[in-house]
């Protein structure tokens, strides 16, 4: 596979196409999509900045300067920071306990644990906890009461003296809640191997009366990190015959994945809610 540093990247994007930043953070989109209206080439501000670019990638420590990227299908570019004079954004991190009660009135206790600025600068924190765009709270472990029945995704914003700011959200779920879902897979012929016929049982728990018509398992070919959705069937019990993959025979890494779903039906105008299970087969060595 090849694979590129970051510092090579850094510099592609930026020699290819750059415009000086009049903003502290931008997407690698908007850096390049600003550069193409602007086709501003300064050498010198160049240089600058690519001595202070700095990556967020899924999976990657973003201040280590000797990490690789992948290229290919599994490689993301998440996002790309211009720091200007040493000055970063925060990290966020935001937390609800309980997260999760069948009833209300319910008092949640918020918390902030984890959210740091690089710098050490002094921070101000503002939470929304029913996402209506109105500052609830300005303090960094704040406690809510929601008194009505609903999800909500409360958010926390934190701002550092500079002006830079980033958010966070915390799922709160007040009434209805998802389903536990469990799957249990085994050939009718083991060891598992393609061209069996398998049998399953979904067990679902749940606050409403569970209906088996509602439940859906789904079987996919899983081929190294991938899958290819083949066919699916509803009921809390049953057989799904697994036929012989020719396109994938004797690929290595493929598996029988089975996917268990079930959306419960709550009534009274609450949101209905949706648990899942995943069991995975791997057919028996050949031989």
């Amino acid at each position: 596979m090849l694979r590129q540093s970051l510092s090579q990247i850094c510099a592609q994007l930026i020699d290819a196409e750059f415009t000086p930043l009049s903003r502290d953070h931008v997407s690698a989109e908007a850096l390049l999509s600003d550069s193409v209206r602007a086709g501003h080439d300064d050498s010198r501000s160049k240089r600058r900045v690519r001595e202070e670019c700095r990556f967020n990638l899924t999976g990657f420590d973003a201040k280590a300067p000797d990490l690789h990227l992948p290229v290919g299908p599994a490689a993301q570019l998440a996002r790309i920071d211009y720091v200007r004079n040493g000055q970063y954004t925060p990290v966020v991190r935001a937390a609800a306990t309980p997260a999760s009660s069948t009833t209300a009135p319910v008092t949640v206790q918020f918390s902030s644990a984890g959210t740091v600025d690089a710098n050490g600068d002094r921070l101000r924190y503002a939470w929304d906890f029913d996402s209506n765009g109105t500052v609830d709270s300005t303090q960094a472990n704040p406690s809510y009461t929601y008194t009505a029945k609903g999800i909500y995704e409360a958010t926390l914003k934190v701002t550092d003296q500079t002006g830079r700011s980033a958010s966070w959200q915390a799922r709160v779920i007040v009434g209805n809640q998802a389903p536990r879902v469990s799957l249990s897979v085994v050939s009718t012929s083991p060891p598992f191997n393609f061209g069996d016929t398998v049998r399953y049982t979904v067990t679902v728990e749940d606050d409403q009366p569970v209906d088996c018509a509602r439940v859906s398992v789904a079987y996919i070919l899983g081929h190294e990190t991938h899958g290819h959705p083949q066919t699916s069937t509803a009921g809390c019990t049953g057989q799904i015959a697994i036929p012989i993959d020719e396109a994938h025979a004797g690929a290595a890494n493929i598996s029988a994945v089975f996917v268990a779903s079930y959306t419960d039906n709550p009534g009274g105008g609450e949101t209905p809610q949706q648990g899942t299970a995943e069991v995975r087969l791997v057919p028996a060595p050949a031989g």
